[in-house]
C-alpha cells in the first residue's frame, strides 16, 4: 500500500490542453452575443453558433417561441447562485417550448442574446456544412397549429 501511494504522488497530474484565441474571436462571439433579435411567439429558434450553453436543445434542435418575457428572470438554483458558474444572473428572458423523447412539450427559459431565428441558421447552417432540420413554413406552421 505504501508503494502505491508513493508512486501516486511521484506521478505528474495530466494537465488539459489550454484553449487559446483571439482577440478578434473574441470580440466575433461579443458581437454575435449582443446582436439581438425581437422574436415572437410561434417563432423558431436554434442556438447562434459558440452561444449554447446547456444541454437543450441540442445542436440544430429548434424550439418553439411560447413567450418573450419583459423583465428576464434571474438563475436560481443552488448551482447557478454560485459566482463561479457560467450561468451565475443569466438574463432568462426566453420561453422556448421543444419536445420531450415521449412527445410532450415542455418548457425552458433561456437568455436570448444565444439565440437566433431558425431560418437564419438554415442559411448559417448549408454554408457551414452543419445539419439543421427543415423548417416549417408559414403555411404548414399556420396548418399544423390550427
Amino acid at each position: 500500500m505504501e508503494e502505491l501511494l508513493s508512486r501516486l504522488a511521484r506521478r505528474k497530474p495530466v494537465e488539459e490542453p489550454k484553449a487559446t484565441f483571439t482577440p478578434q474571436q473574441v470580440f466575433m462571439k461579443y458581437e454575435e452575443y449582443s446582436r439581438v433579435h425581437a422574436f415572437r411567439q410561434g417563432d423558431m429558434v436554434v442556438w447562434k453558433p459558440g452561444l449554447k450553453n446547456r444541454q437543450r436543445p441540442a445542436e440544430g434542435e429548434c424550439g418553439i417561441v411560447l413567450e418573450q418575457l419583459a423583465q428576464p428572470l434571474l438563475t436560481s438554483t443552488k448551482k447557478e447562485t454560485e459566482v463561479t458558474s457560467p450561468l451565475f444572473r443569466e438574463p432568462l428572458d426566453l420561453a422556448v417550448g421543444m419536445l420531450d423523447s415521449d412527445g410532450d412539450l415542455i418548457v425552458f427559459y433561456f437568455d436570448s442574446h444565444r439565440f437566433m431565428p431558425a431560418s437564419n441558421a438554415t442559411i448559417l447552417s448549408r454554408a457551414l456544412g452543419v445539419l439543421v432540420p427543415p423548417l416549417l413554413t408559414q403555411r404548414s406552421r399556420r396548418s399544423a397549429f390550427a
